[in-house]
């Protein structure tokens, strides 16, 4: 039963998170005037949220202490950096090899902000629910104070 209950509590965190990471894309893509590539966004979103929450829940699963969570969060939003960034140093590159070459540069940065900035708080949620539960898991049960 109490598998059941961890497997629930992690589909409701992940549902939540994306919803709110939606939430907040959503509010950055208004603000920016996006146009087709945020249908890229959001499945990038949905596509992260299940890598990481899978990634939170195997950890969860196997990690001795909270501290491996944080790693995996921590390695999560760097992994989504990096990534994220790759077109970004790409059309740089290529801005310099090419005179004919134009690129926006606000344009790209507007996606990193629909991008990243959901991203971060996707994580950073499920980080959260994932410690509070297995900090939860491993506290041992607490007696009553005697009555005075």
């Amino acid at each position: 039963m109490n598998a059941l209950r961890t497997a629930l509590w992690f589909m409701f965190v992940w549902l939540l998170s994306v919803v709110v990471a939606f939430a907040v894309a959503v509010g950055f893509a208004q603000s920016f005037n996006a146009g087709e590539e945020f249908i890229a966004v959001q499945f990038l979103l949905v596509f992260y949220s299940l890598i990481s929450v899978a990634a939170l829940g195997v950890t969860y699963l196997f990690g001795k202490s909270v501290r491996p969570l944080g790693f995996v969060a921590i390695g999560l939003v760097a992994a989504a950096i990096v990534l994220a960034l790759f077109p970004v140093v790409y059309d740089a590159a290529q801005l310099r090899q090419s005179a004919n070459y134009r690129i926006d540069m606000r344009q790209n940065i507007q996606l990193l902000v629909e991008l990243l900035v959901p991203i971060f708080i996707m994580v950073t949620m499920q980080w959260w629910a994932a410690r509070r539960r297995w900090l939860k898991r491993s506290r041992p049960a607490q007696s009553k104070p005697p009555a005075v």
